[in-house]
């Protein structure tokens, strides 16, 4: 199987580390199941797709290079080449997205285009001059149901935008991680929250709780540490799998389907303002003081691209041709 990957995510930007490693990582996973895969996506000034690559000079606009050149490059590579499937990271629609969809439609009818939409609805994401964006993307989307065979839906949609979606959740490399093993000391917890930091994200819950912790002068210690900066914002949220594949409890608000309430190294919260509570994140610290290879068990049984990815391809391969 010839698989095209697309991601328009520039490589080079701080802020898409997250989303260029869950590219790396689905492509190793379809790699890993025998398929033949070509990446497409941004580095710098230069457009890369499998071995090809495009350099865009003379461009100080970075919008020209990730929608008009991006899709330029893309509909002349994919002239001459054939691909079964075509998965496309959704880049929101534009008039050069949905170009590009018409012309591999009209020229390699039996490709399946695929669009995975990591997060739905995604509109509070918006700010400021972002919001033409998403108006230009409310516009051209409808457009979308002429062209793709599948949406792959991070979400619990049966269909979105008239598409047929097939629902999966994140997936890890855990073989790109080790068991995480460290001493516990006594009378000392250490916490660790990581993230590009919104503030729907619930931190100030967490440093409330301490706060209340603290005023009845405890005997055991928490710390706090806070990595990262501002917007990981996907509905299955790949943070927590990668805890899960280093064999690290967590805790959690919102319900996550791939860790069901009955799992012993996932603790949830309640879904609101409320403080998080530090004596019941002590019991769960006591109760999971051994747990590390069990947790990172079920994260290499469960968790991996290649399985989520291996789904996702089985499915497509039974899609009529009804565009």
């Amino acid at each position: 199987m010839k698989i095209l990957l697309v991601y328009k995510v520039n490589i080079e930007d701080p802020d898409t580390s997250g989303v260029v490693q869950k590219m790396y990582d689905q492509n190793s996973a379809i790699q890993r199941s025998g398929h033949n895969v070509e990446l497409a996506y941004i580095q710098g000034n230069k457009i890369i797709i499998g071995e090809s690559v495009c350099s865009i000079e003379n461009t100080k606009w970075n919008y020209l290079i990730k929608n008009i050149h991006f899709f330029q490059v893309l509909g002349e590579y994919t002239q001459s080449r054939r691909f079964d499937i075509i998965y496309i990271r959704y880049p929101f629609s534009s008039p050069y997205f949905i170009h590009w969809l018409a012309h591999i439609s009209k020229i390699h009818p039996q490709c399946k285009i695929v669009i995975e939409v990591p997060t739905f609805p995604y509109h509070k994401e918006f700010e400021g001059f972002g919001k033409i964006r998403l108006i230009l993307d409310l516009w051209y989307r409808r457009f979308l149901k002429k062209y793709v065979d599948r949406i792959v839906l991070i979400g619990q949609h049966d269909e979105l935008w008239g598409i047929k979606t097939i629902k999966i959740t994140n997936g890890i490399n855990v073989s790109r991680k080790e068991k995480f093993d460290s001493e516990r000391k006594e009378g000392e917890v250490r916490l660790v929250a990581v993230g590009n930091w919104r503030n729907w994200h619930g931190l100030d819950r967490l440093i409330s709780g301490m706060g209340q912790y603290y005023l009845k002068h405890p005997s055991v210690k928490i710390t706090l540490d806070v990595i990262g900066g501002a917007g990981i914002k996907e509905h299955s949220p790949l943070k927590h799998r990668e805890y899960c594949s280093y064999g690290l409890p967590f805790i959690l608000s919102s319900y996550d389907k791939d860790f069901q309430h009955d799992l012993d190294f996932v603790q949830y919260h309640p879904s609101d303002d409320s403080p998080i509570s530090c004596n019941l994140l002590l019991d769960f610290y006591d109760q999971t003081l051994h747990n590390h290879s069990s947790i990172r068990n079920y994260a290499i049984q469960n968790l991996s691209w290649a399985i989520r990815m291996d789904e996702v391809i089985k499915e497509v391969l039974f899609i009529k041709q009804d565009k």
